[in-house]
């Protein structure tokens, strides 16, 4: 995404107007962008275990056939 420099003045302005306003706005947008991301980071932790354990399983049913080939 890419954005003119009209538009990065239009909004920087804009953004300094509200912080002029309510300062809590910053501290709020960046509660939620970490909100945002833990929740992410936990969801992919989640996802990742699930494999592991899914390949565990696996691995421990063919145990013998590895051992056997090996």
């Amino acid at each position: 995404m890419t954005m003119q420099n009209t538009d990065r003045e239009v909004l920087k302005s804009v953004i300094k107007e509200m912080l002029a306003e309510d300062s809590t706005i910053v501290k709020d947008a960046i509660r939620e962008i970490i909100a945002e991301k833990q929740s992410l980071q936990d969801a992919q932790k989640q996802r990742e275990d699930e494999l592991r354990a899914m390949m565990n399983k696996h691995f421990d049913e063919f145990d013998d056939v590895f051992k056997a080939l090996a």
